[in-house]
């Protein structure tokens, strides 16, 4: 809503609960009414609007009133004058002059001398008049006091007279506080001195704390040298053994190749020497079996040459057998001569057979030698 005051008087008539004192209600609000119960309500937030069926609640109130200030009646260098208030519902106000934020106290001063304000006389509302009329002649000084421009003043004198008041407290402090500095000034006094040495103790304190610092350092360079030259030593060291390291690392390696290879030897020796082991005995199995029948047949030779000395004598004895023995001897004799045939190519064999054992006996012998010496030479690796 918008209400206009032209030149003159401004009346607001009308049936009573249209709105007349909350025109005047609001107009007081917005130039700083602080209290409730001048407003006609419990709270201040009963100035906000709370809704209808029709209209949803609001969750402010604001009202801004616009003076015409081309004759400079305020303290401001504007042709116009905005006043704002905004209230929310959280009781937080904002007060604003021409849309710049202000205090409250801002607005009360531009408002004195001005002929309205709150307090005026430019704004009376209904019961206000009975109130001047009845009123004691000190509250109607002051109705008077403000008509006329002194209020200002007045208010600028007890401010003053406030600020009079807190200096005078204050000047009593300021007495009772150089008091108390006086009495603690002796002890200060040695304080200061004692810290005035503590100052250059530890002035001297940090020039020697420097110096060996600078000394630590200076020692710490030279260690650091020492420490450099015997890092090199050592990453020299370190480089030889590594070198060292792989050279003894190829040697292992070539040795343990020269140790697979030495057991395969040895494996192919034992198994050459069990072939030969095997081969001796059986050619030992076979003299054997060549003794046996070596021995059968010098039997059976020796019972033939029996038989022929038999024959001979019988032969002697008779002679008339002597056709018949004879032949019976040339039998014999073939017998003889096929046995010591058998004999001679069985004691061939034999020879062959012992010949074969020596020669398996030597390689048997020359193995184990060998395999002996590959044994010692895989020991040394």
């Amino acid at each position: 809503m918008v209400v206009s005051f032209e030149s003159g008087v401004t009346g607001i008539v009308g049936p009573n609960g249209c709105g007349k004192s909350n025109v005047a209600d609001s107009i007081r609000w917005v130039m700083g009414e602080q209290s409730a119960k001048s407003l006609r309500g419990s709270s201040m937030q009963d100035v906000i609007f709370n809704g209808t069926e029709k209209r949803p609640a609001q969750s402010f109130a604001e009202v801004s009133l616009v003076f015409d200030n081309t004759e400079r009646i305020f303290p401001v260098e504007f042709d116009e004058v905005v006043v704002s208030r905004k209230l929310y519902r959280s009781g937080d106000s904002e007060y604003a002059i021409n849309r710049n934020p202000c205090r409250l106290k801002d607005i009360l001063e531009m408002f004195r001398d001005s002929g309205a304000g709150r307090d005026g006389y430019s704004v009376v509302g209904q019961g206000r008049i009975d109130e001047l009329l009845s009123a004691k002649p000190e509250e109607r000084r002051n109705v008077f006091e403000e008509a006329a421009g002194i209020a200002k003043f007045k208010n600028r004198k007890v401010e003053a007279e406030r600020k009079l008041e807190r200096t005078r407290d204050n000047l009593a402090r300021i007495g009772d506080i150089l008091y108390e500095l006086e009495k603690q000034l002796g002890p200060l006094k040695q304080q200061a001195e004692v810290a005035k040495t503590y100052l250059e103790l530890k002035e001297r304190l940090k020039n020697l704390e420097v110096n060996i610092y600078l000394f630590q350092y200076d020692n710490a360079s030279s260690l650091k040298e020492q420490i450099q030259v015997r890092l090199r030593a050592i990453e020299e060291d370190l480089l030889s053994k590594q070198k060292a390291f792989d050279e003894a690392l190829a040697e292992f390696d070539n040795a343990l190749s020269s140790i697979k290879n030495m057991d395969e030897k040895i494996e192919a020796l034992r198994d050459e020497l069990l072939i030969l082991t095997v081969g001796l005995e059986k050619n030992a199995s076979e003299v054997r079996v060549l003794e046996a029948r070596k021995d059968s047949i010098c039997n059976a030779i020796l019972s033939a040459e029996r038989k022929l000395d038999e024959i001979e004598e019988e032969e002697q004895d008779s002679v008339s057998e002597k056709e018949s023995l004879e032949d019976k001897r040339q039998f014999r004799k073939t017998i003889v001569s096929e046995l010591r045939v058998k004999l001679d190519k069985t004691q061939n064999e034999y020879l062959d057979v012992v010949g074969k054992i020596t020669e398996s006996e030597e390689s048997a012998e020359n193995l184990g030698n060998q395999t002996v010496s590959a044994l010692g030479e895989l020991s040394d690796v």
